[in-house]
């Protein structure tokens, strides 16, 4: 039987994401005021209409990452680098929110890899850290420090995606790593618009990898807790 109130929330989502790409295709960013901080508050509301059961501790971790990705979401739509500094900084947090939310979205009593196999599948994800901090060095300035401070959680991030495989139900797992990955390219997509080289309709894509990332997570992560 559906849930109604996260189908309404659902809607209301795909109404919002779609209102927030509008202001980027037609470049209207006075309205992005309004839509892009309802994004992550209204995906809470689907999160928390569609968990049933207990709330675990890795859900009220997710849902705190959600929070923080609502202040990044808000404090970014300026263009200061204070705005940076305090976006980067939320959106760490978030990170870090999700990496011990996914370490608690698993099967109880299944062990996770070896540390051999970690650091297997950590190779592939450190070599995009380190083509794409080479690229960026150069023209990062004073903020080299905190964007690769910032790259190493992400990354993190994706890796704890990762090691959540074959502990929990393999679709919902792969949708979270899948949605961890469009959160690194999206990530990777703003940094070298903004400190590369800018890219056409950048906006856009950015914006769109961001909200299919959250989108995948939260439907990932759901999955496992209504199991």
């Amino acid at each position: 039987m559906k849930n109604k109130g996260q189908e309404i929330a659902k809607y209301v989502f795909v109404g919002v994401c779609i209102a927030e790409l509008l202001t980027r295709i037609f470049d209207v960013p006075q309205l992005q005021h309004f839509t892009k901080p309802l994004l992550m508050p209204v995906l809470l509301v689907y999160f928390r209409q569609g968990t049933t059961g207990r709330l675990t501790p890795s859900f009220l971790w997710a849902a705190a990452a959600l929070v923080f990705s609502f202040v990044g979401d808000s404090v970014l739509m300026y263009d200061q680098p204070i705005y940076f500094m305090i976006g980067l900084g939320a959106f760490a947090v978030a990170h870090v929110f999700y990496m011990v939310s996914f370490s608690g979205a698993v099967a109880s009593g299944v062990a996770g890899p070896i540390l051999l196999s970690k650091g297997l599948y950590a190779i592939p994800f450190l070599t995009v850290y380190g083509i794409l901090m080479s690229a960026l060095w150069p023209t990062l300035g004073t903020f080299k420090i905190p964007v690769a401070v910032y790259a190493l959680i992400l990354i993190g991030m994706a890796l704890s995606a990762v090691y959540r495989n074959g502990r929990s139900g393999q679709q919902g797992v792969s949708q979270v790593i899948f949605g961890a990955i469009l959160f690194l390219l999206s990530d990777s997509l703003l940094a070298l618009n903004k400190f590369y080289m800018p890219m056409a309709n950048a906006g856009i894509w950015v914006m769109s990898t961001y909200l299919l990332a959250q989108w995948n997570i939260i439907n990932g992560l759901q999955k496992h807790y209504n199991a």
